[in-house]
């Protein structure tokens, strides 16, 4: 059995760059603790995630086809 990190319908999770975050909190005008949650707790996230970390998720759209970010902040 394939576990949820290498199964191919399991998104891929990143830890964002600080360049990352703050190109996308100045095109979105908002803050980071306006950013869409993620439990710390949550076991799809790299062990390197840590609270207050952004991270990035990467889905292949069904619309576009392309992989497509979303980024959600750690909480605990």
């Amino acid at each position: 059995m394939d576990s949820y990190f290498t199964h191919i319908l399991g998104p891929k999770i990143v830890v964002a760059t600080d360049k990352e975050v703050d190109e996308l909190l100045k095109q979105l005008k908002t803050a980071t603790d306006k950013l869409p949650l993620i439990r710390a707790d949550d076991p799809a996230l790299p062990d390197r995630a840590g609270v207050g970390d952004v991270v990035k998720v990467l889905r292949k759209s069904p619309v576009t086809g392309k992989e497509e970010p979303y980024y959600r902040l750690v909480v605990d």
